[in-house]
């Protein structure tokens, strides 16, 4: 298995399990007298399984988006290479050469 679909699978599994064991592990409690245990249960029962869902879609969507192209040559975040940015100096330091030549001494 490629580690790249292992991470993208990660999320998915993490929330198909949630929603598992949420769903078979829940039993019926009975109504406290207390506001505030009866206000934690209802956050609780509403959050759990958006969150487990929101981690479904979350590995659907990185699974199913469109893969971004091998020959991009942006020098923006993690996808430029130390040698690419060698390079781009490089040619920099060029070009700056050319418009101010060194004094003749």
């Amino acid at each position: 298995m490629d580690v790249m679909l292992f991470l993208k699978l990660a999320p998915g599994v993490i929330g198909l399990a949630g929603l598992l064991t949420y769903f078979m592990m829940r039993a019926r409690e009975p109504v406290s007298d207390l506001e505030l245990v009866n206000i934690v249960r209802r956050v609780r029962n509403i959050f759990l399984p958006l969150g487990c869902v929101a981690l479904i879609m979350l590995s659907a969507w990185l699974i199913l988006r469109p893969s971004p192209p091998d020959d991009d040559t942006s020098l923006s975040g993690l996808a430029a290479s130390p040698y690419r940015l060698f390079a781009a100096e490089t040619v920099a330091d060029r070009h700056s050469l050319r418009r101010h030549p060194a004094p003749a001494s």
